[in-house]
């Protein structure tokens, strides 16, 4: 079974295995300087005093700007415990897609373009862009990245222009400088997250046009050796494998977009782990299947309902399945739904949508609304949950 490097990653608008990591000290041997640091870079006083309902969720957004004369980017920060609707604001030069947060000083974060040559690294607390992360000549930057357990290193996706075959650069943590690369061992990669307590990477790869014979996949490379151990293809050739979310005890849900080259107007879809570890394509209830239309963007799992929650923004649909099951719980009919993440206390899902980009609150366990929160917020592709309580930093 893949084990999650630090519990679940909260994002993008995934539900991802964490960007984090946890310290090679056990919880009780942290001395009380580091902790005292760690809790002064949470961003609020309930994340510092261990008290933290709801917990904070960032993510791109592109905003129409006077003073730039057009269309602007930011990384959108909004504090769910706080009253206040308007996000904090970290202007930044390109649209960020993925998000990665340093492990031992969670107020900083690597953030990535998707096909692009945007890559960059922020401070959450100073609401500054500290400077670029160019991607290696000759690709660009794929979307996402994660740091390693220790965050000595980032592992980023990128991909060749001439012919999109996928590389995962490992840049040093502090100077951003490709120190090695090793395949993604697929074509065109996207997703990544750090699994095994960080031993081992897993990349999502969108596969070849639709007329190749390069199916989309998840692989699973080992970090100390760069081995390939293992492969999950998409059973649809229509899909991609786009973004994934892990459990703890290794289940998989990915979902998918139509394969490049096929129109937006095709379906795309979810696939959750099936017999013998492969991947099942859910392709009923057939009524709904077919309204899936484009991008299935997002995903996030609650293991304790086993409660798998997907964003389909161009159907304006959210579809729920049972992960155990594998089958439809429920749907709801949503404006341009694209992020989704877990709040702190685990108890609601998050779901960013909507022309206003707005985020809905979904309870985990009934799967009902719970109220709004949010103007104007995070209107990019996913969304993230920053920092945890502190104890679970601790």
């Amino acid at each position: 079974a893949r084990r999650n490097a630090a519990g679940r990653r909260q994002g993008g608008g995934l539900c991802f295995a964490s960007m984090g990591s946890r310290s090679k000290k056990k919880r009780g041997e942290r001395d009380e300087a580091t902790l005292a640091r760690l809790r002064g870079a949470l961003p609020n006083a309930a994340l510092r005093a261990g008290s933290a309902t709801l917990g904070v969720v960032v993510g791109g957004t592109p905003f129409t700007s006077r003073s730039q004369g057009g269309l602007g980017f930011a990384l959108d920060i909004l504090d769910l415990d706080a009253p206040a609707d308007e996000p904090q604001r970290i202007l930044t030069p390109f649209l960020p897609h993925g998000f990665s947060p340093h492990p031992s000083a969670p107020h900083r974060a690597a953030i990535f373009e998707k096909r692009g040559p945007g890559g960059g690294y922020v401070d959450l607390v100073e609401k500054r862009f500290l400077g670029a992360i160019p991607p290696k000549p000759g690709h660009h930057f794929y979307g996402h990245g994660v740091h390693s357990a220790d965050g000595e290193v980032i592992f980023a996706v990128e991909s060749r222009l001439d012919d999109n075959s996928g590389v995962i650069t490992v840049r040093d943590g502090k100077t951003f400088a490709i120190v090695d690369e090793f395949p993604s061992f697929g074509e065109r990669p996207h997703d990544c997250m750090l699994v095994d307590g960080g031993g081992v990477l897993a990349i999502t790869n969108g596969g070849g046009p639709r007329s190749s014979t390069r199916p989309g996949s998840v692989t699973f490379v080992s970090v100390a050796d760069r081995r390939l151990l293992d492969k999950r293809e998409i059973v649809t050739q229509k899909l991609n494998a786009g973004h994934f979310a892990i459990t703890d005890a290794g289940a998989l849900a990915v979902v998918s977009a139509p394969r490049e080259g096929m129109a937006e107007t095709e379906v795309g879809g979810v696939s959750l782990s099936g017999d013998a570890g492969k991947l099942a394509y859910m392709a009923e209830p057939q009524a709904l299947a077919s309204r899936m239309v484009g991008e299935a963007l997002s995903v996030c799992i609650d293991e304790g309902s086993g409660h798998v929650v997907v964003t389909h923004p161009h159907a304006h649909l959210v579809s729920i399945w049972h992960l155990g099951r594998r089958a439809l719980v429920k749907h709801l009919e949503l404006e341009s739904p694209r992020g989704v993440v877990r709040t702190a206390d685990g108890k609601y899902f998050v779901i960013s949508f909507g022309a206003r980009a707005a985020l809905l609150l979904l309870d985990a366990e009934t799967l009902e609304p719970a109220g709004e929160r949010g103007r104007s917020t995070t209107g990019g592709s996913h969304i993230y949950l920053w920092a945890h309580p502190a104890p679970a930093v601790a």
